[in-house]
């Protein structure tokens, strides 16, 4: 080793050696998870549902970690089913220098554009859904952290690297931002020079078809819970300059650990497949017997607000259109559209919900937690779209996608220390 110090447990296994990469967390928030689908045509079985919001997403897009949690707001309910799921869309973001730069410095004041907010659609319009487009709880010094914002030209064409990212910003005063970048001015760069466009993830997390984000499934508009998240990267970087503890520096002076980083410690990983199947036998049928489910009984019930998911699944799953003719009605004539989602289950419920979060389906038993004093998580088919209208395709519309059945699920479990 040729810098920094290693530390092993007594198994032999490395705790701390020169170059150990951690999660940073860059942005934190909360969001009530709302419906995705068209409140015209999906109401909620509760009141008080919205439309579903997105955020943006923290760091480059390849490198982005999405953990989340449900988080009591009030209450002390027992037996508190959370279901929700995961949808991504895009936006664009750009910094505008507001004064020129200095030689030799590293870093310019500028301001942020946030440009639009879209999300990917399956083209039928059986399948409506909707999204608020404008990003919400938009966090300026931490969004673009790692992001490119000049490549051989933009930025890039003042500085001494061909490819100028940026490593941390900090807010000045109103709109505007001190962000620094990985290197130096090598000549002054006006002010009002945009960077290179950055293209951000968007992330929404919804409800199902048939129920809001609240487990009373009843009148209140006022849920007892709301959905935390946190997003960072695995990174070298300090968290925070705390005065203690200890750091470990690369050779070339960069940070390669900080022990007053907080990190995601994995208590279990459960792989499956989670997603709803076309039925073989029936056109346009889905089997659900017996529900697909992955799931994990924690080990720590009495802390059960202390697990977090590591988000590995987004978007629309499966799809499916029954009978034939638009404009009809009832349920052998209707569009779906599913997506895999997360149920988090406090004790004094006993099973997962994976059948509500189905709503429509008609076969199959909710798994058991094993009993009532058992808590747990687990991912299964979330009714995220239902439309009861089919097209009309030669007087059938017989159709299932299950987009990617066959790909193996990951439920990622684990605690912040």
């Amino acid at each position: 080793m040729a810098y920094g110090i290693e530390v092993f447990n007594k198994s032999g296994k490395t705790l701390i050696d020169e170059n150990s990469r951690q999660v940073q967390i860059l942005k934190t928030g909360t969001m009530v998870p709302e419906c995705a689908g068209s409140s015209s045509l999906n109401p909620f079985r509760a009141s008080g549902g919205g439309t579903a919001k997105g955020t943006i997403v923290s760091g480059p897009e390849r490198d982005a970690l999405i953990f989340v949690r449900p988080k009591r707001t009030s209450g002390s309910r027992n037996g508190a089913t959370l279901q929700f799921g995961v949808f991504l869309g895009s936006c664009q973001y750009r910094w505008t220098s507001t004064t020129s730069t200095t030689v030799g410095q590293n870093f310019v004041y500028a301001t942020p554009t946030v440009i639009g907010g879209s999300y990917a659609t399956l083209s039928s319009a059986f399948l409506p859904q909707s999204f608020t487009g404008a990003p919400i709880n938009v966090d300026h010094t931490a969004e673009t952290i790692g992001d490119t914002v000049g490549a051989y030209s933009n930025w890039a064409s003042y500085s001494a690297n061909t490819v100028v990212t940026i490593t941390d910003i900090e807010h000045h005063s109103g709109t505007t931002y001190k962000v620094y970048i990985n290197g130096t001015w090598s000549s002054s760069m006006p002010a009002n020079t945009v960077s290179k466009t950055i293209d951000k993830t968007l992330a929404s997390f919804h409800s199902s078809n048939g129920y809001r984000f609240d487990p009373s499934w009843g009148s209140s508009t006022t849920a007892d819970f709301t959905l935390e998240y946190k997003m960072g990267v695995l990174t070298n970087n300090a968290e925070e300059t705390a005065g203690y503890g200890v750091e470990v520096y690369k050779s070339n002076g960069s940070l390669a650990f900080s022990s007053n980083r907080e990190n995601f410690q994995i208590k279990n990983i459960t792989t499956g497949e989670p997603d709803l199947p076309a039925d073989s036998n029936a056109f346009g049928a889905w089997d659900d017997n017996p529900l697909p489910i992955i799931y994990h009984i924690v080990d720590d019930p009495a802390n059960f607000d202390d697990y977090w998911v590591l988000v590995t699944v987004s978007g629309n799953t499966a799809a499916f259109v029954q009978g034939g003719g638009q404009n009809s009605s009832g349920s052998t004539k209707r569009t779906v559209g599913f997506s895999t989602g997360y149920c988090f289950v406090y004790p004094g419920n006993g099973f997962f919900d994976n059948r509500t979060m189905g709503n429509i389906l008609t076969q199959g038993t909710s798994q058991s937690l094993g009993g009532s004093s058992n808590a747990g998580i687990s991912m299964a088919p979330l009714l995220r779209t239902q439309y009861n209208s089919a097209p009309q395709i030669n007087q059938y519309a017989y159709v299932s996608d299950t987009h990617a059945i066959d790909a193996t699920r990951s439920l990622v479990i684990g605690k912040f220390v």
